[in-house]
C-alpha cells in the first residue's frame, strides 16, 4: 500500500513536472499591428489643368475626353498625374508608380454613336514625345516612377485628323491610364517587365 501511494506520488509529480515545463515553453502574448497601405492612383490630367483631373473621361462614366476639331486638329495636352490627395483634399498615402496610357480614338455622331469607320492611320499627335514616354504595342509608357504629386511630361499637344468629318460627326479621344506601385509592401521593386511583359 505505501508502494503504491509513493508511486502514485512520483507520477504526479512528474505530471506536475512536464505541465510547468509546457506552460513556461509554451506562453504566447500578442500585438495589434496598424499599417497604413500605400495607393496608386492615377489619373488624367488635360491641358494643364493640375486641379482637373478625368478618371472617368470628362465626368460622365463611359465618355472620354471630346474633342472639337478645327481644321482637322484640336489642342489637347493629355498628361498623367499620380494623385497625392482624395477628391475632396485630404492627403492620401500614395505609393511611387509606373504608367502607361491607351489611346483609343473614335468617331461619334450626334446621337452620340460610334460611326463605324476606319481611323488608323488618320491620326497624328502633335508633339509626341518619345523621348519621355515608350510605344510598345498599344500602349505609351512613361519610362520613369511617378512620385506622388508628380505629372508625367505631355504625352502629345494636339491632335490632327486627316480624313474629312461627316455631317455632326466630332472625334473623341479616350486615354485609358493604367498604374502600378513601383515599390511593393516588402520593399521589393516591381517592374514594368513583371508586371505588364515589356522592359522600358
Amino acid at each position: 500500500m505505501k508502494k503504491k501511494r509513493w508511486m502514485i506520488l512520483i507520477i504526479a509529480l512528474f505530471v506536475a513536472g512536464v505541465g510547468l515545463t509546457l506552460a513556461f515553453l509554451n506562453d504566447s502574448d500578442y500585438a495589434t499591428n496598424k499599417f497604413d497601405a500605400g495607393y496608386v492612383n492615377v489619373a488624367v490630367v488635360e491641358n494643364g489643368a493640375e486641379d482637373t483631373f478625368y478618371e472617368d473621361g470628362n465626368g460622365v462614366e463611359g465618355e472620354g475626353l471630346s474633342l472639337p476639331l478645327v481644321d482637322g486638329t484640336a489642342t489637347k495636352t493629355v498628361q498623367v498625374a499620380n494623385k497625392d490627395t482624395y477628391d475632396d483634399g485630404s492627403p492620401q498615402n500614395t505609393v511611387d508608380t509606373y504608367v502607361r496610357v491607351k489611346l483609343v480614338p473614335v468617331l461619334k455622331n450626334e446621337l452620340d454613336e460610334i460611326v463605324p469607320t476606319d481611323i488608323n492611320g488618320a491620326i497624328v499627335y502633335e508633339n509626341l514625345d518619345l523621348t519621355n514616354w515608350q510605344k510598345i504595342g498599344d500602349y505609351y509608357y512613361y519610362k520613369t516612377v511617378l512620385s506622388a504629386g508628380e505629372l508625367t511630361t505631355p504625352l502629345f499637344t494636339g491632335v490632327t485628323y486627316t480624313n474629312s468629318l461627316g455631317a455632326n460627326e466630332h472625334l473623341e479621344m479616350n486615354v485609358m491610364v493604367e498604374g502600378i506601385a513601383a515599390n511593393q509592401t516588402d520593399g521589393t521593386q516591381s517592374s514594368p517587365q513583371a508586371v505588364w511583359g515589356v522592359s522600358l
